[in-house]
């Protein structure tokens, strides 16, 4: 099944699930998924292989995602998480206008057609992961 046919509601909790499913199965270790911070976002920790710490912040809707929530998300992961890379996730289409923001502030977004690419790449026979094979 791919995400884009999920079917999953904007609150669900299963974007960050599949997020930190991902990051185990490419090799990110002490994958954690952090507190829900509200009704819009979730956010997912782990150190890659060079021990930098990823914070992944699952935004559960796109629509509602502004450049003011990428530039406080960077400076939040930056300042307070210590965080060397800040990564925002979606399922919907990112406006050129945050893309252009993210990149200003160093944080990476992954919108649905990347995080179906990623799943497609990354998943594995067995690991549980319901993405894009």
């Amino acid at each position: 099944m791919s995400i884009r046919e999920t079917g999953r509601s904007a609150d669900d909790p299963w974007l960050v699930h599949h997020v930190a499913g991902l990051m185990r199965s490419g090799g990110w270790q002490r994958v954690t998924i952090a507190a829900r911070m509200n009704r819009a976002s979730t956010d997912g920790l782990g150190v890659d292989a060079a021990r930098r710490r990823w914070v992944v912040r699952c935004h559960h809707d796109a629509v509602s995602l502004s450049p003011l929530d990428v530039r406080r998300f960077a400076e939040t992961v930056r300042h307070f998480r210590r965080g060397d890379v800040a990564v925002l996730v979606t399922m919907g289409l990112v406006a050129p206008q945050l893309w252009r923001v993210a990149r200003s502030h160093d944080t990476r977004l992954v919108d649905r057609d990347a995080l179906a690419w990623w799943a497609s790449v990354q998943a594995g026979p067995g690991d549980g992961i319901r993405g894009a094979r």
